[in-house]
């Protein structure tokens, strides 16, 4: 993600269409150029200056990547950790991202959250996640601290 990000910084807005994550450009906090229209950042995430945050909003969980590329410019980078929708149903339910989430099926939480195992980024609780008991067999703590190192890799 955050290869990508610079890559859309460096980048005339007009070139984005070869990325594949979804960076927003704000000039003078006016929305200038997206790269994907399916989910937008929100004021909230506009207004967070934190390099990384976690950001739960109607349409999914996300981790934000935020960079300044020049004055009065923001560039926010969101990738989507679970997908809401609309209208919920057995068609089109919430759905986890899979290049993240392969093969568990977890709760995803702020990092306020009372339970669940945190994922660090540079020492900071972005947030936290929650295995079902279920998902306990006895090589899973293996797996996990293995998806746990490919996810904070992803981030890289």
């Amino acid at each position: 993600m955050r290869k990508e990000a610079a890559q859309a910084a460096a980048e005339r807005p007009d070139a984005w269409s070869t990325l594949k994550g979804a960076h927003y450009l704000f000039i003078n906090h006016e929305l200038a150029a997206w790269s994907k229209s399916e989910f937008a950042p929100d004021a909230r995430m506009l207004a967070d200056t934190s390099m990384f945050h976690f950001a739960q909003t109607s349409l999914g969980n996300f981790i934000v990547l935020r960079n300044s590329p020049a004055p009065n410019e923001v560039l926010i980078s969101m990738l989507p950790l679970e997908r809401h929708y609309p209208i919920t149903n057995r068609y089109l339910p919430a759905k986890l991202n899979t290049a993240i989430f392969n093969f568990y099926q977890v709760g995803i939480y702020p990092p306020d959250f009372l339970t669940g195992a945190p994922v660090k980024v540079n020492n900071v609780v972005l947030l936290k996640v929650v295995v079902p008991a279920n998902a306990m067999g006895p090589h899973f703590l293996t797996l996990f601290l293995g998806w746990a190192f490919s996810f904070v890799c992803y981030l890289s």
